[in-house]
């Protein structure tokens, strides 16, 4: 180790332990000293060598001149080291941060992370103390941090103070435990930035390990940017080398800066519009050096000058992943880093980053496989499959003695979650720290067709905290129970809260077992007792003896759970079960003269008179909620003459029976509003406008626990109708609101309701004294402070009682070796909960909706040389349209002529006519159409072939999902005409077979003859086989890596199919799905082009003349007898 590396670690040292060597006598310093230097002499020999962990900064050397990066010429060389640069000194670790981080044990010691910043002006002094501060203060704050700039002598030491005041600025407001970056300038020209760039980065990948982040003077992140994005890599190298993070919306940045408000900022999204032109960003980007250096070696070969820059860069990014929602630290004018390679048609790109488009979906694919991408029942025997060992890190530095952590499903609209958002608010106001994670996928199609995962409420959550992570989203499902722990251990909470998390329930053992002073607690809001004898509170009571608290939304859920928790717990601890009241915020309300001016706008808005009484439904359009039996009032009222002309219904969410609801007549006989469907309200100021417009709410579920939202009705001044269910009847009195019988009979409750709602009619003013009292008493009694409060007081109760507990126990609970003893003895409970929650969330992704035209790309390969082609290519357009009108088609024409004129083109948006390199060939063009694919499945068809109203791609996509196939075959139809095609010469290959053997290029085949056997009408199972027709459904990622030999420019079918055998793809014939055959007779020009198999014979792996395996031949038909038997019927 060099001299100066010795001398600086005892200065630090000595830095640290600067009051206890005030304490000692002053004659002793000198032999300190003299003890510490003696042993440093014989190494005055400095040292090259740049070390791969964290060290202490060499003195500060401002006499050095920044040094320029050289440009190679020709490739990059790892034995010419830059020269030495420009060194700017810093503290690396605060005085007060300097004992935790001396504590963490070795093997817990994260690796170095190197950003390197690019200044892509000349001089971006000012951009660049606002992007070194979203790079600084981080959570994951870098080791080193090199920028490349273009600033003269006169403007670098203005540069340096702009490094300097960002460094101060993060020691004065970083909430972490972190390190104080090495910062390290280089001088380049502006014009070969991106050459300066890949240089260093080819340089550094040579002597650094770790992670680097490349980015420029636009970044944005949010302050757990980088961690979430270290934490996302590391439990994926075996497929990732590297996170992208999404960049931003430059409009959205100037909104957000104008109304001081970050929430606004929103990502970029790509168009999605195929054909729309959208280069690729790669920046910016954090990756593993080790990968990247893998790339520097493995590129050197390449000999053309300009790409050997490129390599190593296109091959990090091509196993990139995005990190769709990495927020911001700062608002500035944005500017992205781009590199023309990108946008060189010249360059050859892996297909998924040809766009921003084919990037995000290939992500967004990738993401979903690994959500749960191991065999549960195989699982259950491999405890090792689950990792629970800490992740290197440093700690978070945690100055506030109070940090609470809240475990969810989910962040959607719901009262659980409200009630989490309203506790979170008020431990901000008491100044604690707020962590929320995230348990349990709720999947939906984005607008890209991609399954993604969805938080109605996260802007909620994140205008309250950063500190945000949805570990479904961050890591592979075997690896969330590791990164829980990693968010227990770095962020120490003091208190931990769950709600309605199965997940976390199945974890409240390991939680206890990895930080055992801190407080568990569950907030349980309603009982589902076909849900396991009670659902969650009844889980919430199996683990007691794992949590300190149970809090309840009611006294019905209290009670249930007294009577669940076992005898000898309760005794312990009588008061372990407590009731909070959600409550509202009444101020938030409108009232008096203000509901008045909202109730008249939001009437004279919608048309409803006056003198007509509103009744109000939100919520979930579910029947559990009685959506059916509002609707029904609905319709019966329009021939009720006590109803008919008086009510209107207004219905605000969403659901599965909105198309119940839309159904429903919209106005009465005389014109009057009826039903007024709108959207979710994103909140109760949203809310609170319906609430005024209203008279009555209606709620007749057939399971509650206390609905929030008959708190906020009541106290906006409504009469409240809910069943009796639950803890309803707690809120819903006869000096509150209507109580509605709860009967089981549907007609029973329906009528109930109706006659109900004729007496309010009839006699409003019997309810007028219940709507005041229930307003006032709402108002009063249950207000989200009181909620807070309560919950607060709890919690903090508990605290004084454990803290007591551990005092009297005299071992370390933090201690390295117990925590490990702990952990390993809850492995096995912490595998039984993850396989149980791998099920739930594989049913709700398995039961989104998907739309045809986000999952398939149609592809037609065509040779456009005559008149007669572009005609067959607009029938099968058109028919592809009759039942699919936003699926996407590319066309693939290598022809000398093109379609560009036809009106079926210029008509249709979702098709694009590529024009290829002449006479390319059926290969080429389909693994071009492969490439440009950026759904999950590809289609391919020939111009010659017709839909109708049995062409099911939906079916097609369920065939191959349900059993993993790799290609599913269609049925081909030949359409009249096509035996008088052959008696002329033109042989239409039309047969589905099995290979029984390829020897000495002879191939055997045994065809099935479809005509015979069994119907095969109706199935839905495909049929394995090894050869099919020329029409399919593929899966992209497979076609890609096993596409068409480019060289057979025909005579491409049975060698596809040979090699697809080879491969050992799972290949499937779905005959049950049609599309007719509607062959032409060919010109001299497609005749020339297409039938030439004679010049490609050499290149077969096979004989053109055939063998039949005719034994074979007979035996098909039973074989697809027994598949029926096996598969269909057994369905």
């Amino acid at each position: 180790m060099a001299l100066r590396e010795r001398v600086h670690r005892v200065r630090h040292s000595l830095r640290v332990n600067k009051k206890r060597a005030q304490r000692r006598a002053a004659t002793h310093l000198p032999f300190l000293l003299v003890a510490f230097c003696i042993p440093l002499l014989p190494l005055l020999a400095p040292s090259a060598s740049r070390p791969s962990h964290p060290q202490p900064p060499p003195p500060d050397t401002a006499a050095r001149i920044d040094s320029p990066i050289p440009i190679p010429t020709t490739s990059i060389s790892a034995r010419h080291p830059l020269p030495h640069p420009h060194v700017l000194a810093s503290q690396r670790l605060t005085n007060h941060s300097f004992h935790s981080v001396r504590a963490l044990l070795p093997q817990r010691d994260r690796p170095p992370l190197h950003a390197l910043f690019i200044c892509q002006t000349a001089c971006c002094i000012h951009s660049l103390s606002s992007a070194l501060r979203a790079v600084t203060q981080q959570t994951f704050v870098p080791t080193f941090l090199t920028v490349i700039h273009a600033c003269g002598n006169q403007s670098h030491s203005s540069l340096l103070h702009a490094i300097r005041n960002a460094l101060a600025d993060q020691q004065n407001h970083s909430t972490s435990y972190t390190l104080r970056p090495e910062v390290v300038t280089h001088f380049c020209p502006t014009a070969t930035y991106a050459t300066c760039t890949l240089a260093y980065l080819a340089h550094s990948a040579q002597r650094d390990t770790g992670f680097a982040l490349l980015f420029d003077e636009g970044v944005i992140l949010e302050p757990t940017a980088l961690e979430k994005a270290y934490l996302s890599l590391i439990h994926r190298s075996n497929q990732t080398s590297a996170i992208r993070l999404l960049s931003y919306d430059p409009s959205s940045l100037q909104q957000s800066y104008k109304a001081n408000d970050p929430l606004k900022v929103r990502t970029i999204l790509p168009s999605n519009h195929s054909s729309s032109v959208q280069p690729i960003l790669p920046v910016p980007l954090f990756y593993s050096v080790p990968a990247y250096q893998r790339a520097v070696t493995t590129s050197y070969h390449i000999t053309t000058p300009s790409f050997s820059h490129w390599a190593p860069l296109i091959s990090v990014l091509s196993q990139s992943r995005l990190l769709p929602r990495a927020l911001y630290t700062r608002i500035h004018k944005h500017s992205t880093l781009s590199f023309d390679i990108f946008q060189q048609s010249s360059v050859l790109l892996p297909p998924h980053l040809h766009s921003e488009l084919a990037f995000y979906k290939w992500s967004a694919r990738r993401d979903e496989s690994e959500m749960y991408q191991f065999d549960p029942l195989g699982l259950s025997l491999e405890i090792s499959s689950i990792n629970l060992a800490p992740i290197p890190f440093w700690p978070i530095h945690n100055s506030n003695p109070n940090h609470i952590m809240f475990i969810l499903p989910w962040m959607q609209m719901g009262g659980s979650e409200n009630a989490m958002l309203d506790i979170a608010n008020h431990a901000l106001s008491l100044q604690w720290n707020v962590t929320f994670v995230f348990t349990m996928p709720f999947w939906i199609q984005d607008s890209f067709g991609e399954i993604a995962l969805q938080h109605q409420w996260i802007d909620r959550a994140l205008r309250l905290t950063s500190d945000v992570f949805d570990l479904v989203q961050l890591v592979p499902h075997q690896y969330a129970s590791r990164l829980l722990r990693h968010l227990l251990e770095s962020r120490r909470p003091n208190y931990v809260l769950i709600s309605n998390s199965r997940w976390a329930y199945s974890h409240s053992s390991f939680i206890n077992a990895v930080l055992p002073s801190a407080i568990v607690a569950d907030y349980n809001h309603m009982i589902h007792m076909s849900w396991e004898g009670g659902g969650l509170p009844r889980f919430g009571a199996n683990q007691s003896r794992h949590f300190d608290l149970h809090l309840t939304a009611s006294k019905d859920v209290e009670n249930s759970m007294r009577k669940w928790i076992a005898p000898n717990i309760l005794n312990s601890d009588h008061n372990k079960v407590q009731t909070c009241y959600i409550g509202t915020d009444p101020d938030l309300l409108y009232s008096g003269a203000q509901r008045t001016a909202t109730r008249s706008e939001m009437r004279a808005l919608h048309g409803v008179s006056e003198y007509s009484t509103v009744v109000l439904y939100a919520g979930r359009f579910i029947i559990e909620k009685g959506i059916d039996i509002v609707a029904d009032i609905a319709n019966v009222s329009l021939s009720d003459d006590v109803l008919r002309s008086r009510l209107t219904f207004v219905f605000v969410g969403s659901g599965p029976e909105l198309t119940r609801l839309q159904s429903l007549p919209k106005n009465d006989k005389e014109g009057h509003p009826l039903v007024i469907i709108q959207p979710p309200a994103a909140g109760l100021q949203q809310m609170r406008k319906y609430y005024a417009m209203s008279d009555v709410f209606l709620l007749p579920s057939i399971n509650e626990g206390i609905a929030l939202v008959l708190y906020e009705a009541i106290a906006s001044g409504m009469l409240a109708m809910s069943t009796d269910v639950g803890g309803q009847r707690e809120l819903v009195t006869d000096q509150t609101g209507v109580l509605l019988t709860n009967f089981r009979s549907y007609s029973k409750m329906k009528n109930h309701t109706l006659d109900k709602l004729r007496d309010v009619l009839r006699h409003p003013e019997k309810y007028a004294n219940v709507i005041e009292n229930g307003t006032r008493i709402v108002r009063e009694r249950f207000t989200t402070e009181k909620f807070c409060e309560c919950v607060m007081s709890n919690l903090q109760r508990v605290r004084r009682q454990k803290d007591k507990e551990l005092l009297a126990i005299k071992e370390n609970l933090d201690e390295e070796h117990a925590v490990e003893k702990r952990v390993e003895d809850v492995a096995e409970t912490v595998l039984e909960g993850v396989v149980v929650e791998r099920y739930h969330g594989m049913y709700n992704r398995d039961h989104v909706e998907r739309s045809i035209e986000g999952l398939v790309t149609i592809g037609i390969k065509t040779f456009v040389c005559d008149a007669s082609i572009p005609k067959q290519v607009e029938y099968m357009v058109r028919s592809i349209r009759v039942n699919y009108p936003r699926v996407r088609v590319i066309l693939a024409n290598d022809g000398p002529k093109s379609l560009s004129n036809e009106q079926f083109l210029k008509d249709d948006p979702f098709i694009e006519e590529h024009l290829l390199p002449a006479d390319s060939g059926i290969s080429y063009g389909r693994n071009y159409m492969v490439n440009l694919t950026n759904t999950r499945y590809f289609v391919l068809l020939d111009d010659d072939h017709v839909f109708d109203d049995t062409t099911n791609l939906t079916l097609l996509v369920n065939a191959m999902r349900k059993e993993s196939y790799d290609i599913v075959g269609l049925r081909v139809r030949n359409l009249p005409g096509i035996d008088e095609l052959e008696r002329i010469g033109i042989i239409i290959p039309r047969y589905v077979a099995n290979v029984t053997n390829l020897r000495n290029r002879e191939l055997t085949l045994c065809v099935w003859n479809e005509n015979e056997g069994p119907s095969i009408f109706g199935i839905t199972h495909p049929i394995p086989v090894h050869v099919l027709h020329n029409a399919f459904i593929a899966d992209v990622d497979v076609l890609r890596e096993h596409g068409w030999r480019n060289e057979l420019k025909v005579n491409e079918h049975m060698t596809f199919f040979l090699d697809a055998k080879d491969a050992n793809l799972k290949v499937g014939y779905l005959p049950s799905v049609f599309v007719h055959h509607r062959a032409r007779e060919y010109s001299d020009c497609y005749f020339d082009i297409r039938f030439r198999e004679d010049k490609y014979a050499d290149l077969l792996p096979y004989k053109e003349q055939f063998v039949w395996d005719l034994e074979c031949q007979r035996k098909f038909p039973e074989r697809v007898r027994q598949h029926i038997i096996e598969k269909e019927l057994a369905d």
